[in-house]
C-alpha cells in the first residue's frame, strides 16, 4: 500500500535541485523498493504453500531453535545481511510458511550470523579493528545463547509488551519485531557490566605490533 506512492514521490524528488529533497527521494526510493520487495516475496511464499507447505518441517523444542538458529546463521553469511534474514523470516512468517517458534530462532540466527560481516573486514585490520569485531561476536554469541536457553520466558515476555501496547494475539510479525527489541535490549543490560573485563580479555588477544 505505501510502496508505490513512496517510489513515485521519490522519484520526482530525484529530480529536484536541493540536495536535502534529493537524500528525501532516495530514501523514499528505497523504501519503496523495499516494501515492494516484501510484498512481492509475501505474494511468493503465498503461491509457493498452495504446492509446497515448509511449514511441515518445522521443529519444536530446542532442537528446533538449534536447527534454526544454524539456518539463520547460515542464510545471513551467504547473503552478507542479518537485516536480508530478518526480512525473509517475516515475510516467511506472514505467509505460514515458518513458525513463530523457528521464526524466533532465525532471528537469533541473523544476529549471531551478521558478526561474519565484521570479522571478515577486520582481517585487513589494525588491532583495534581486529578487537571491535571479536567484541562484536562475543556480544551477539552471548545474546544469542541467552535467548535461546530463555527463548520460553522470553515468549512471555513479548505476550505481555504485546498484550500491553496493543499488539493483536496472532500478529505474530509485529510480535517477532518486539522480540528482536527485546533480544537486543537483553544483550546490553548483560554485556554493559562486563565490558571493562571484555575490554581487558580483547587487549590480551590483540596486542599492538611492535
Amino acid at each position: 500500500a505505501y510502496a508505490m506512492p513512496m517510489l513515485v514521490f521519490g522519484v520526482l524528488l530525484l529530480f529536484q535541485n536541493s540536495k536535502n529533497l534529493k537524500g528525501l527521494g532516495y530514501l523514499l526510493v528505497g523504501l519503496g523498493f523495499l516494501f515492494l520487495g516484501i510484498h512481492y516475496m509475501k505474494e511468493g511464499f503465498d503461491s509457493f504453500k498452495d504446492a509446497f507447505d515448509l511449514a511441515k518441517f518445522a521443529v519444536a523444542g530446542y532442537p528446533g531453535l538449534f536447527l534454526f538458529a544454524g539456518i539463520g546463521i547460515a542464510a545471513t553469511v551467504v547473503m552478507q545481511s542479518s537485516h536480508a534474514t530478518l526480512v525473509l523470516t517475516i515475510t516467511a512468517l506472514a505467509a505460514g510458511q515458518v513458525t513463530y517458534e523457528n521464526a524466533l530462532a532465525l532471528a537469533i540466527g541473523a544476529n549471531v550470523g551478521t558478526t561474519i560481516t565484521a570479522i571478515i573486514g577486520s582481517m585487513s585490520a589494525n588491532e583495534q579493528g581486529k578487537r571491535l569485531a571479536m567484541a562484536h561476536l562475543v556480544f551477539n554469541m552471548v545474546t544469542g545463547l541467552i535467548a535461546i536457553v530463555f527463548i520460553y520466558q522470553m515468549m512471555a515476555s513479548v505476550e505481555w509488551i504485546s498484550a500491553h501496547v496493543g499488539i493483536a494475539e496472532d500478529d505474530y510479525t509485529l510480535k517477532l519485531a518486539v522480540f528482536h527489541t527485546l533480544f537486543n535490549a537483553i544483550g546490553v543490560l548483560v554485556m554493559l557490566p562486563l565490558i571493562g573485563r571484555l575490554v581487558t580479555m580483547l587487549e590480551g588477544m590483540f596486542k599492538p605490533r611492535a
